[in-house]
């Protein structure tokens, strides 16, 4: 099997958490070309790992609904917010998972 070379997070930055650093992803995006090839699959998997290696115990993030909301979801993700109308016409949805 060829490998595949690994789409980067955008916008990523070290932020201290009770002492600690930890990575903390502010955007993460794949271009419509690489979508459903299982790139967002791996990254989500990566960032359990990873998560689970330092020690955490919880992830979170958010979405829009015109953005991945079932991807997270398929993900193991619970939905545990709602803002509507942020931004107009859309809403924006609070997930968590325990790891």
């Amino acid at each position: 099997m060829a490998k595949r070379a690994k789409p980067a997070a955008r916008r990523s930055r070290v932020v201290a958490e009770k002492g600690r650093p930890s990575k903390v992803s502010r955007l993460l995006w794949l271009s419509e070309r690489v979508r459903r090839q299982g790139f967002g699959s791996e990254l989500i998997a990566e960032a359990e790992r990873r998560a689970r290696r330092r020690g955490s115990k919880l992830l979170h993030l958010s979405t829009y609904s015109f953005q991945a909301p079932r991807f997270y979801e398929k993900h193991g993700f619970r939905c545990c917010g709602k803002m509507s109308g942020s931004p107009k016409g859309a809403s924006r949805y609070y997930y968590m998972k325990r790891l």
